[in-house]
């Protein structure tokens, strides 16, 4: 091999390794996951929670089911030790109606990715009016991290 082609070769992989092992959203996530509204709901409906994450945060959006205005609670938890530990929880309302259309978007930062454990948003939906009324929970995709 000439001295001209084996540079070449070295920079193609150079340039590859470079490309597909620094991305930092390499193993990134996403998730929906669809919930049935259950008979405490009086329109029904479908609610739906979304997930992704970068390498520092993971982010959760509640998309609240057609006529319906709830408090929410995300609760990101993570399993360990054969069992479901909750890491951090963030709570506000989502609505949806024939004017208005609100979901809840949350940010869970500085959550490690490198321990390669799964990890889910567990979905507390509450009373919009009775904060106190929990209504329904529920769970998303899991997903490792």
């Amino acid at each position: 091999m000439t001295q001209k082609l084996k540079t070449l070769l070295i920079a193609v992989v150079l340039t590859i390794i470079g490309v597909v092992g620094v991305s930092d959203n390499a193993s990134a996530a996403t998730t929906k996951t669809a919930i049935p509204m259950n008979s405490n709901f009086a329109y029904g409906g479908t609610a739906y929670v979304y997930t992704s994450e970068d390498y520092l945060n993971v982010y959760a959006t509640y998309e609240a089911a057609y006529n319906s205005y709830v408090y929410v609670k995300l609760t990101l938890q993570r399993y360990t030790d054969g069992a479901w530990h909750d890491i951090s929880t963030k709570a506000g309302y989502a609505e949806y109606s024939f004017d208005t259309k609100k979901n809840l978007n949350v940010t869970f930062s500085n959550i490690s990715n490198v321990l390669e454990k799964p990890h889910r948003i567990k979905v507390q939906i509450y009373d919009g009016y009775v904060t106190s009324d929990l209504m329904q929970t529920a769970y998303s995709q899991s997903w490792t991290r």
